[in-house]
């Protein structure tokens, strides 16, 4: 029987992992289009090559085993440079991240609808926020102390609440704004949540780019995170954290009688990022940081204002204020 090669595991579990979500972004594009087939070679050329490489690298070793031979010379030297940038991401999984942050964005419905409200010219966190501590720096100790404190003390009836609080809902909110707080109920409200939210995830998602801060749990592994595994790998800014609090500051727009309960809602949200093992706290902090600034950037444009009004409405309506 053929020896295990040590990088075939890694091989595959890596190229499981992408071929998935190329597969996930290629199918959200097409339903985005409506049916209307697009080429991601043309979109995202770098994403095809690399899955069609992974592809490739696993196939030449399962063929060249079933040959009884291992690799040939001329195969070797084809897969020559993909392996070595494979044994390189084994012992620097950083160098991933620009391709799975940028296949998140591509994979995202805002990508495919573009901007609802804002421009790309709106907001530019990388000129807004302190860049994200160094991974060998002091911040980033105290950073991953924190977080392993949160670990160590959190309580089932905590996980449970932040493993809830995975989902990207601002219905999440209704335990401060009640029962009649529903999707059902809030047609306007639901869209018009959702269309500022996908604004803000492409700024929240450019500034993952940018940075490429490694998640808590990849960072160090006496870090153990619950819930469900983030979707991206970029921690600065927390995409959580900015959902919570932005949400809240609408809401609160909307029903101020309720602000104060909505604002600490909202920093739960964040809060909870830290308490799963998913984020630091500088990265929840930055991601208040954005929602503010995402938020005063949206509430400058007339449809923005448009929608808002008529949300409100059919809100306060539902609520019986």
């Amino acid at each position: 029987m053929p020896k295990e090669h040590p990088g075939d595991k890694f091989l595959q579990e890596v190229y499981r992992e992408l071929h998935d979500k190329f597969e996930i972004a290629y199918a959200t594009l097409r339903e985005r289009a409506s049916g209307e087939a697009i080429d991601l070679n043309r979109h995202q050329p770098a994403f095809h090559v690399a899955s069609v490489k992974f592809i490739s690298v696993v196939e030449i070793r399962r063929w060249g085993r079933a040959q009884g031979a291992g690799l040939t010379t001329d195969r070797k030297r084809r897969a020559a440079p993909w392996l070595r940038l494979f044994r390189e991401v084994r012992m620097r999984k950083a160098l991933l991240l620009p391709f799975l942050i940028a296949l998140q964005v591509f994979a995202s419905p805002a990508f495919s609808q573009g901007y609802v409200f804002l421009s790309n010219d709106d907001v530019d966190l990388t000129k807004l926020l302190a860049p994200a501590p160094d991974s060998k720096s002091e911040e980033q100790q105290r950073d991953l102390a924190a977080v392993l404190v949160a670990q160590q003390t959190r309580t089932p009836p905590q996980i449970e609440r932040a493993v809830a609080d995975n989902a990207l809902s601002i219905f999440r909110f209704d335990d401060v704004l009640g029962p009649a707080f529903t999707a059902e109920r809030l047609p306007l409200t639901t869209t018009f949540f959702e269309r500022a939210q996908s604004d803000s995830r492409l700024v929240i998602l450019a500034g993952k780019g940018a940075w490429n801060r490694l998640r808590p749990f990849l960072f160090s592994t006496e870090v153990h995170f619950v819930g469900a595994k983030p979707a991206t790998v970029g921690s600065y800014p927390s995409g959580h954290s900015s959902f919570g609090y932005l949400t809240a500051i609408l809401l609160a727009g909307m029903v101020p009688e309720k602000s104060a309960a909505l604002y600490a809602r909202g920093a739960e949200y964040g809060s909870n990022r830290v308490l799963a093992g998913v984020h630091f706290p500088s990265d929840v902090e930055a991601g208040r940081i954005s929602a503010t600034v995402i938020a005063a950037a949206l509430m400058r444009h007339p449809n923005f204002q448009k929608e808002f009004e008529a949300a409100k409405i059919e809100l306060r309506r539902a609520l019986g204020l």
